[in-house]
């Protein structure tokens, strides 16, 4: 009855989001001549303030309607958390503040002892990628970091459907290693020396993801330094190799997909890939 409840819900809330002309949103429904029933795609941001975590009425509708949540990891795998460690550090260990000049240190020691209580001397040996997330996190403009990824992993586990991953921990840990670590040294550096820039960087994208224009989000994302120039590696090879393990899931059963929105615009984005396979992608307007 509450799955009934929640189809007719969310098809109501379908047909005033048409009278809205919406052209585009983080919220697809996916229907075609081969599905039962219908399953839907929505983009996250990986990085938030937890005050804006927000789940609509429109979005958990359509959540309650599925029986499957499919993600970029299965992240209710109990050795998630291991199999992230094991794949965090430099190979044999090896400390990146040999990749620095002496001027650098300073400021990102200066940084990761404000906020961290820690220095480069200590904490190196993490790969270039996991210690800019470190520090991405402390530059959000709130105490609290929340995850929309999470929140869905909550409400699966309330419901005890299953979840299940596009990629594995090894697989995406392993993106940044085909880039030279000089390079992603700098980009982390950077990040650190211009703490304001890179404030004014994370609000502009919250603020873009908040207009649900994925296209828009494809854009600014790519306008990246680690995404300008390695946009394939990221982006589109990902999308790629994800359709198929789409397709042969939806077909099984009604999902909900929840992958980070700079993944779904584009002509090689998740949402054109499934049209040009033959499914139907209808926006949800979201409020």
């Amino acid at each position: 009855m509450k799955k009934l409840l929640a189809a007719i819900f969310l098809a109501l809330l379908c047909n005033f989001s048409y009278a809205q002309d919406i052209s585009s949103s983080l919220l697809w429904k996916i229907s075609g001549p081969e599905l039962e029933e219908p399953s839907y795609l929505y983009g996250t941001i990986h990085l938030i303030c937890q005050n804006e975590v927000v789940i609509s009425e429109t979005m958990k509708a359509a959540f309650d309607s599925t029986d499957q949540l499919i993600m970029e990891l299965d992240m209710d795998n109990p050795n998630l958390q291991t199999e992230m460690q094991q794949y965090s550090f430099n190979k044999n260990s090896e400390n990146i503040i040999d990749l620095l000049s002496e001027d650098d240190i300073v400021v990102v020691d200066s940084f990761l002892r404000q906020n961290y209580n820690t220095e480069l001397a200590q904490i190196g040996i993490f790969k270039p990628q996991v210690l800019s997330s470190m520090i991405m996190m402390k530059i959000l403009p709130c105490e609290r970091v929340g995850s929309l990824e999470f929140e869905l992993l909550r409400m699966a586990a309330a419901r005890e459907i299953e979840v299940i991953g596009l990629e594995t921990v090894r697989y995406q840990m392993s993106l940044f290693d085909s880039i030279p670590r000089t390079e992603q040294v700098k980009w982390m550096v950077e990040m650190v020396k211009d703490l304001d820039e890179s404030k004014k960087e994370l609000v502009e994208l919250t603020k873009i993801y908040q207009e649900q224009d994925i296209d828009k989000i494809y854009e600014h994302t790519t306008e990246l330094p680690e995404y300008a120039e390695y946009e394939g590696l990221f982006l589109s090879n990902r999308n790629l190799n994800w359709i198929p393990i789409i397709e042969e899931n939806i077909k099984k059963m009604s999902s909900f997909i929840a992958v980070g929105a700079g993944h779904l615009g584009s002509d090689m984005g998740v949402v054109k890939l499934l049209h040009d396979k033959g499914y139907i992608l209808e926006p949800i307007y979201m409020e």
